[in-house]
């Protein structure tokens, strides 16, 4: 049964290292959250090893340096994990490819191109390509900006049609912001698979993510290991299945299902409507917010 608790002092000595979400625990992408930085900075205190385990479609660098400049006091030594960051890796060692296909030339869908240009940068087993005839696949990175949806899926569509696999770095079905969710690439990926076209996922909750980020700990247990997150499917059922012990953020993806004033008792519920819903298992441990 979920345990509720204030903040992540209540259970610091059951863990070792905390892996946290980026969107919807440490900021809504514009500003970090209330009580994000005090957060960081008691883990530190309390010599926690810190992790972010993203499913941004860029690269990790990238990521760590908007967290440090939306102002979150991510400390120099914590790790930051992208499913961007991730498929970057294992396109550079060229083990991607689907039964044998070999891929080198991709066409990419981003909310920016500058954003394909930058993943692309400086890997050996990629080539970014205008046409998609030059394509041997296609790399969904995010969802592209407002006007260009059709676009994207008319991209798609050919793909199918070619049989290019498809390889999405942001799983993600919709995301917070400061005005509120938006939908995000991940609904463009299932809409491809579901129509018969070949995915590869990179990214929460598939297991390459929670993988990844584990073996920057080698030598510490799988169940000392918390995943903090605010999606139930990405990030608490995900962490779950790969071992990991899981905390839930109530103000972040599912922020609308928890209306003030609830009691404890209906606060459960609906964290357990929401895992059944979801189709995994409750999460350990829930907090309002990430303190």
């Amino acid at each position: 049964m979920t345990r509720l608790i204030h903040s992540l002092r209540d259970i610091l000595e059951l863990v070792d290292v905390v892996v946290l979400d980026q969107w919807g625990v440490l900021h809504n992408g514009s500003t970090p959250y209330p009580g994000a930085n005090e957060a960081l900075h008691m883990l530190v205190e309390h010599g926690k090893s810190i992790a972010v385990l993203s499913n941004s479609g860029k690269r990790a660098e990238v990521n760590r340096q908007r967290i440090l400049s939306i102002g979150l006091d991510l400390p120099a030594d914590a790790h930051v994990m992208t499913s961007g960051e991730i498929a970057w890796q294992k396109f550079a060692s060229r083990k991607h490819g689907i039964g044998g296909r070999s891929i080198s030339r991709i066409a990419a869908i981003s909310a920016r191109q500058r954003d394909a240009v930058d993943w692309s940068r400086d890997n050996p087993g990629t080539r970014l390509v205008d046409s998609l005839e030059e394509a041997d696949a296609v790399l969904l990175m995010a969802m592209p900006e407002a006007g260009h949806h059709e676009s994207a899926n008319r991209i798609l569509d050919q793909a199918r049609c070619r049989r290019l696999p498809v390889y999405c770095t942001n799983p993600d079905l919709e995301s917070p912001r400061a005005e509120g969710k938006v939908i995000s690439s991940g609904v463009l990926a299932r809409n491809h698979e579901a129509a018969g076209g070949a995915v590869v996922w990179f990214g929460k909750p598939f297991a390459n993510s929670f993988d990844a980020v584990c073996k920057l700990y080698p030598d510490v247990s799988r169940s000392r290991i918390l995943m903090v997150g605010d999606s139930m499917e990405h990030d608490i059922h995900g962490a779950a299945r790969a071992g990991l012990s899981t905390a839930f953020v109530r103000q972040g993806n599912h922020a609308c299902e928890f209306e003030p004033g609830l009691s404890d008792g209906d606060t459960l519920k609906v964290i357990g409507d929401l895992a059944r819903s979801s189709g995994g298992p409750a999460p350990d441990y829930s907090l309002a917010v990430l303190v």
